[in-house]
């Protein structure tokens, strides 16, 4: 990877997940740290959409039941 720092983030945001693994365990150069801050986004995006799913189906759970 080459470029300044917005263009690394820009190229490891296109890159799959088992490519950015691999540049974040090679070393702790520059590019190595850009890779795991984009693993930490990644999974914490991840978690958000998990937790809003889970938040919208024990929301029509309880609906439901006042329903009844």
């Amino acid at each position: 990877m080459k470029g300044n720092s917005q263009e690394m983030e820009a190229t490891l945001r296109e890159l799959p997940k088992g490519e950015v693994i691999e540049i974040a365990t090679r070393d702790d150069g520059p590019y190595a740290l850009k890779a795991r801050a984009e693993l930490v986004r990644r999974d914490t995006r991840t978690f958000r959409i998990g937790m809003a799913v889970v938040a919208v189906g024990i929301v029509l759970s309880v609906g439901i039941q006042l329903a009844d």
